[in-house]
């Protein structure tokens, strides 16, 4: 017999290995953008629109969760939207209203709903974890695993031809999860009286907004993911630089990947040594370096090689990232809190996207992967001085 304990552990566990198991299907737009002849700049524009779309609609998301007191219920009706949208992609790329594909509409939807259920499936899995006194990093480094299992196998068999079918594959792949998300109702649910469920539920934001300390991770924030997610964004582009094939994003990835298992595996440890902020101060640096030797690749091992550090950088984000903002944010807004980062994160996509490939056709993109790297570095400076700043004040109050 199973212990119950362990159960629950092998149920919260569960949830992660399908999430990113399903989610790994969505690092192949770029690639089925290329092969149905979209510039560098027409593949900007289509980011740009995506991050647009998610910075709208993620407080919306955190909202929601925050007002129906379940991020367990939020997730699952946002898993089930983005992928009936995502699927859409590819019936839509060739229908064009006043020249306008509609496929942007759909990519643009299942965007924007991924933002905020990335962030609502962690909160939902801590809770659980806390609930059931489970290690968070020993949950988490199973969604890594079904990452890296999946992204490998379409590396093998996904290419610029076919890359249509990973569309189809997010839904079909999330199926599993949404099953999994039903089993761990017990455990991730806010303890709410009956009573209390039906008073009326005012969300107090400017207990949010007044705090300090949140309002200068979203300031890191935004420092951190313009580069970031521009360099994401233009990945394949490097990958052709250097006379790969632009599909091998998915090896690439899934090499990333496995560099979380071992930060994720003593995660716990970690944090008994290393504060939660000083995870994600270390995840920017150790981007930064990411990028910074980006500039210099010659051949794909040599980008394998450089992205060791974006792997490590990762497990340190998804170790301390989360828990850092639930730990400086009210307890009844950290789904807001949680939406709102991604808010930040994808209006710092919009810029990222913009800026990155006007930056690729004019400076190279090399010059572009070396000046990312140079601004991730000073986000990581910006959020050890400020922080440090705010909680002397507090000491001297």
């Amino acid at each position: 017999m199973i212990p119950r304990k362990q159960k629950w552990a092998l149920k919260l566990a569960a949830v992660e290995f399908t999430y990113w198991f399903a989610a790994a299907t969505f690092n192949y737009l770029t690639v089925f953008l290329e092969a149905n002849g979209y510039s560098v700049a027409q593949v900007g524009v289509i980011n740009t629109i995506n991050s647009l779309a998610a910075t709208l609609f993620s407080p919306v998301g955190g909202a929601i969760a925050d007002k129906i007191r379940s991020s367990r219920k939020a997730l699952v009706i946002f898993l089930v939207t983005m992928s009936v949208a995502y699927a859409l992609v590819p019936f839509t790329a060739r229908v064009f209203i006043f020249g306008i594909s509609l496929m942007i509409i759909f990519d643009a939807m299942a965007v924007a709903i991924n933002t905020p259920a990335q962030f609502l499936l962690e909160t939902t899995v801590i809770k659980g974890c806390n609930n059931t006194s489970t290690d968070y990093g020993a949950v988490r480094v199973m969604g890594t695993i079904g990452f890296v299992i999946m992204s490998s196998l379409m590396g093998s068999f996904i290419n610029s031809s076919n890359s249509y079918w990973t569309f189809f594959l997010l839904g079909i792949c999330m199926m599993p999860c949404l099953y999994a998300v039903r089993l761990i109702k017990q455990i991730s649910e806010d303890e709410i009286s009956r009573e209390e469920k039906e008073k009326p539920h005012k969300l107090e934001l400017g207990k949010l907004y007044g705090n300090p300390l949140f309002i200068c991770y979203l300031i890191y924030t935004a420092l951190q993911y313009i580069p970031q997610t521009a360099m994401q964004y233009y990945q394949p582009y490097l990958i052709r630089e250097v006379g790969a094939n632009m599909a091998f994003i998915g090896y690439l990835q899934a090499y990333r990947a496995s560099f979380e298992i071992p930060t994720l595996m003593f995660s716990y440890k970690l944090t008994k040594k290393i504060s939660l902020k000083g995870m994600v101060i270390i995840s920017s640096i150790l981007f930064g370096i990411q990028s910074l030797l980006y500039g210099k690749v010659q051949t794909f091992p040599q980008v394998l090689a450089a992205t060791t550090f974006s792997g490590l950088a990762s497990g340190f984000l998804i170790a301390g990232g989360v828990k850092y903002v639930n730990q400086i944010a009210p307890k009844e807004l950290q789904q807001s809190a949680q939406t709102a980062v991604g808010s930040v994160r994808s209006l710092s996509g919009i810029i990222g996207s913009f800026v990155g490939a006007i930056f690729i056709e004019y400076a190279g993109i090399r010059t572009f992967f070396v000046s990312t790297g140079v601004i991730m570095v000073i986000a990581a400076v910006f959020l050890a001085y400020s922080t440090a700043v705010i909680n002397k004040k507090k000491k001297e109050l």
